[in-house]
């Protein structure tokens, strides 16, 4: 079987996850949360208790305050929340605010990743409440393609995850906790671009959290996406709205945070998702993992009104005015990747370098395009046509080749022979010595568009 599947692996339908036990080949593939129904003569009771006390890390931050907030109004009257640092004066109100709804807290500062300084947080719960519950929410950010990572940038995002949860498993095992909550991220589930080092760190908790489900210890990691005003996926909101991605609500997300209290589930992704425009943006690389939502989409897509591509509009535009709708288009697109209001502030004869444009946004640019043409577009497109003209010159006869109702001047057709800069892609194609660059994957071709990008700086 193991010889079959690596034969395949090369087939433009090969699966990224392979587990193959016992001569069953196991795939994975992303299904829809079937809450776990209660009988009606069953009540559900939150696991929150007066005589108990509650620890989140990460607990002086915008989602910990928030947690710490819901849980007090739910009978908490016991709170140990660790921080790296000491209180700063703008949440001294809140804390203020949560001593005031009658609860006690316990500030510690202690870094979660190094075990001596979270068994000295532990020795600080008062022992007439012992310890009931766990939230592991602290975190941090240090994004960049991962061909441009060094391990210190890389361990960094790993050490409060992966370190954090360890060792508050191992210090507190032997207690009789009812809740083990890690807070996860989306970003490995959904493959977020230039996040490769906090994908890598959240799997870890959600594989984690099955393992203390597998030792019939409590265990509950939630695969957050954006919130939309707190935490450090907030300050990626905007970043990934463009990929079909939605934020989530303060106290939405802590209704759904208390909901999942209550469910026997070891891992739960909770974030909104545009299907449609995030399968045809982002999951290019996995599609097969998201293909039971592909199906969905596919069929809601069916019953809507036929709507005419990009392409089959440029197609109807004279030629003489294709040029101009096209450049229209292209504003358009490019305003959106690079976050701009205002597509007409963007000149058609500036560099998009020169506007803020960067390796990921490069490839955001060239994969949009390429689905409104609805065709292939080389890997280095946007340096090789590296300003508006210049892309609507080369797109148009690239149509022209591929579709010969579309009828481009030669005038246009000799405008891009004349001022296209030389091809980058033989230089890219140089350096990794005849890979394919259109097979790379965002991050490995992103970092050697970067190095292009500081070539021309």
């Amino acid at each position: 079987m193991l010889c079959a599947e690596l034969m395949g692996a090369t087939s433009t339908n090969r699966e990224q996850q392979v587990a193959l036990r016992r001569d069953r080949r196991l795939t994975a593939r992303l299904t829809r949360y079937a809450e776990q129904r209660q009988e009606p003569s069953q009540s559900i009771n939150l696991p929150i208790v007066e005589d108990g006390a509650y620890l989140i890390t990460g607990g002086l931050g915008g989602l910990g305050l928030l947690v710490a907030k819901r849980l007090v109004k739910e009978g908490a009257r016991h709170l140990v929340l660790m921080g790296r640092s000491q209180p700063k004066p703008e949440i001294r109100p809140q804390l203020e605010s949560l001593r005031a709804m009658g609860a006690e807290l316990t500030i510690v500062q202690a870094d979660v990743a190094i075990h001596e300084q979270v068994a000295q947080a532990l020795d600080k719960v008062n022992p007439q409440y012992p310890l009931r519950g766990i939230i592991h929410a602290a975190g941090v950010l240090e994004d960049g393609v991962l061909l441009r990572q060094n391990w210190p940038q890389f361990s960094k995002v790993l050490a409060p995850k992966m370190m954090g949860a360890w060792n508050l498993h191992q210090l507190t095992r032997e207690m009789p906790l009812d809740f083990f909550v890690l807070f996860s991220s989306a970003a490995g589930l959904l493959s977020s671009q230039g996040q490769a080092n906090y994908a890598a760190a959240n799997t870890f908790l959600d594989a984690f959290a099955h393992y203390r489900a597998g030792q019939n210890m409590p265990a509950l990691s939630i695969l957050w996406g954006a919130w939309s005003e707190v935490g450090t996926a907030a300050d990626v909101a905007s970043d990934i709205e463009a990929q079909g991605l939605g934020a989530i609500a303060p106290e939405q997300g802590i209704d759904i945070f208390m909901h999942l209290l209550t469910q026997p589930v070891p891992v739960v992704a909770a974030t909104p998702v545009q299907w449609q425009q995030f399968l045809a943006t982002s999951a290019g690389h996995n599609r097969s993992f998201f293909e039971r939502f592909s199906a969905v989409t596919t069929a809601a897509a069916a019953v809507t009104v036929e709507e005419l591509s990009f392409r089959q509009q440029l197609a109807q535009t004279p030629a003489k005015q294709q040029h101009a709708f096209m450049l229209q288009h292209l504003q358009t697109v490019a305003a959106k990747v690079l976050g701009w209001r205002d597509p007409k502030q963007i000149s058609p004869d500036e560099g998009l370098m020169t506007l803020g444009l960067d390796s990921l946004m490069a490839i955001e640019l060239r994969n949009q395009l390429a689905k409104g043409l609805e065709a292939q577009l080389p890997a280095t497109l946007i340096f090789d046509y590296s300003t508006l003209n210049l892309l609507a010159d080369f797109l148009l006869s690239k149509v022209v080749e591929q579709e010969e109702t579309l009828d481009v001047d030669a005038e246009a057709k000799g405008y891009v022979e004349r001022h296209a800069q030389p091809s980058s892609a033989d230089m890219l194609n140089q350096q990794v010595q005849k890979t394919d660059l259109d097979s790379l994957a965002q991050d490995e071709l992103a970092a050697l568009l970067a190095q292009r990008i500081k070539k021309q700086a």
